[in-house]
């Protein structure tokens, strides 16, 4: 008699579990760019504009040295002050603004892109 292979749902579902959580993230940030109103002349080489960007308000994101060790009582997101060597496109750390969510845990920024495009910064906790 064959022997069957052991089932790969339980694997499948641990897996979907796992990525639902950041495909929404992604769902959700696609949506916020989406409704954010960008330029009305699509197709422009011009880079987008959303009022989030215009904001001075603080970001809330502190900004850290990336080589510098973290401290075991720091908890949220860091971003680094300065782009990691050889990156071609980021998140340009002085434009980074804060966007209200009305997703629970879920927290994120938007930022200029030093290729002159913008940036969704998420963090959901982890």
């Amino acid at each position: 008699m064959a022997q069957r292979s052991p089932s790969r749902g339980p694997l499948r579902r641990r897996l979907l579990l796992r990525a639902g959580p950041p495909l929404a993230a992604a769902a959700l940030a696609a949506a916020l760019l989406a409704g954010s109103g960008g330029n009305a002349a699509a197709g422009t080489a011009s880079a987008p504009q959303f009022a989030a960007l215009a904001s001075t308000a603080p970001s809330g994101l502190p900004l850290v040295d990336p080589n510098a060790a973290r401290s075991a009582g720091e908890a949220g997101p860091t971003f680094p002050a300065q782009p990691p060597e050889g990156a071609s496109d980021w998140p340009v750390a002085d434009s980074i603004r804060r966007l209200t969510l009305e997703e629970p845990g879920l927290q994120a920024w938007i930022a200029r892109s030093s290729a002159g495009g913008v940036c969704v910064l998420l963090y959901d906790g982890v």
